[in-house]
């Protein structure tokens, strides 16, 4: 498979991960990014973050950064193989 195949296939990968942890973030009232940097352009980052809920930071911060590093490393070895 070609390098241009490859990088699409892992995009688009990386995006359907994207989509679902919104969608699972947005059904259990967790902020997603496009939240907090709405929330920022209004109150301030600062005062945003203060007021964020502990399960938001925890899944904006650590889960979510991780789900799609995952996502890319698996679309990584996945697409290597062909």
């Amino acid at each position: 498979m070609n390098i241009v195949l490859k990088l699409f296939f892992s995009g688009v990968l990386i995006f359907l991960t994207a989509l679902l942890f919104n969608m699972f973030a947005t059904h259990f009232g967790i902020s997603t990014w496009y939240d907090l940097i709405k929330e920022a352009g209004e109150w301030g980052i600062t005062n945003t973050i203060k007021t964020q809920k502990a399960a938001s930071l925890i899944f904006l911060f650590l889960v979510y950064p991780f789900a799609l590093g995952a996502a890319g490393y698996l679309g990584r070895i996945f697409f290597n193989k062909s």
